[in-house]
């Protein structure tokens, strides 16, 4: 009598087996029939899934890119040149400097030669021979209401020796009637030279600047004198 077959149950163990080969067979094909709809979100998607051929041409926003990533539009008309600024104003020029200037040769009986005027002051220089083969220059002063108010820094070098020093001078008006020794340099027989520059700041009878610079010499086997006054007013 021929045997028959029954048919059995598979047990548990061979399904999951099943399971498993037919998922390793179908693979990608198999979960995607099998994923519910709408499953699959952000946190699910590994990092590069999502290439440019999977991604549907327009459907992206610039705001989807990074600045660098988007290419440059094209060129945009030049604008039109904007008006011209207006030049400023040229303010005033400042007032120059007077120069006023002496130069003579020593002599025995000198006769005081006016130089000029500047900042209400009038200078007067002489050029004088103190002894046999010297030579020596006086500054004289005379101020327009007789006052006189200077701060005077001096650089002196007097036959090779080097000195400086300063002062104040502080006359009132009606004091200076005359003309009055400010200033001088001697120079020694030959072959010396005396050289003064002063640097002056006045404050009566007017207000600014002075340069003065007085010179004796022996040099060359000559006896003379230089003086320069430059002076610049205070606005």
């Amino acid at each position: 009598m021929p045997r028959r077959f029954l048919a059995r149950r598979p047990s548990p163990a061979m399904v999951v087996a099943l399971v498993a080969l037919f998922v390793a067979l179908g693979g990608a094909s198999y979960a995607a029939f099998k994923l519910p709809k709408n499953s699959v979100g952000t946190p699910q998607l590994k990092k590069g899934a999502v290439t440019g051929a999977k991604v549907k041409s327009g459907s992206l926003l610039a705001s989807n890119f990074k600045a660098s990533r988007l290419p440059a539009g094209p060129k945009g008309a030049q604008g039109a040149k904007g008006e011209q600024g207006k030049e400023g104003e040229k303010g005033p020029q400042g007032p120059g400097a007077t120069t006023l200037t002496y130069d003579a040769a020593a002599s025995a009986s000198p006769t005081p030669t006016v130089v000029g005027t500047v900042l209400g002051v009038t200078f007067s220089a002489e050029c004088s021979i103190p002894g046999a083969g010297e030579a020596e220059v006086k500054l004289f002063v005379l101020s327009s209401d007789g006052s006189l108010r200077w701060d005077v820094g001096t650089e002196a070098s007097d036959n090779g020796t080097n000195v400086g020093r300063s002062t104040s001078v502080n006359l009132p008006a009606g004091t200076v009637l005359a003309p009055t020794q400010i200033a001088g340099a001697a120079a020694t027989s030959g072959g010396s030279q005396s050289d003064h520059n002063s640097q002056i700041v006045e404050l009566a009878p007017a207000r600014g600047y002075l340069n003065i610079h007085t010179t004796a010499s022996t040099q060359s086997s000559t006896q003379t004198c230089h003086v320069s006054v430059m002076a610049f007013p205070s606005g």
